[in-house]
């Protein structure tokens, strides 16, 4: 008889680990699953995130540039303003012509070099 209760025994101890084995098992099987979907969404979120930085950069880039633009509509109009300027005084005052010519090249170097500052400090205020 205790042979018989024995086998029992460890027929019931054996269910009894298989079942936990098998729980083991559905219970890895469903962490992984769920890893799995963890590292989607962390992927997915990722993305979201470099989408949300480059909107943002496109965003500066636009303003960068109509700023940039502002800055370099002044600078031509200040141009052609001194140009117009020199042109003016040459013709309207009979001034001479090494007068006229100095006239000209001082006040538009000078607004060239204006010019050329607006635009380095666009192209800075665009890639930076």
């Amino acid at each position: 008889m205790t042979a018989e209760k024995d086998d029992r025994t460890t027929k019931g101890a054996t269910t009894g680990t298989t079942r936990d084995e098998a729980a083991t098992r559905e219970r890895i099987d469903a962490l992984q699953a769920e890893i799995v979907g963890l590292r989607v969404e962390l992927a997915r979120a990722r993305i979201e995130q470099w989408a949300g930085r480059l909107d943002d950069l496109e965003l500066q880039y636009h303003l960068g540039r109509m700023e940039a633009d502002e800055r370099l509509s002044a600078a031509l109009a200040d141009v052609r303003h001194r140009i117009a300027t020199a042109r003016a005084r040459a013709e309207s005052r009979g001034e001479a012509a090494e007068e006229a010519v100095e006239a000209v090249t001082s006040g538009v170097e000078h607004a060239f070099d204006d010019l050329r500052q607006a635009m380095v400090r666009a192209r800075d205020a665009v890639t930076h």
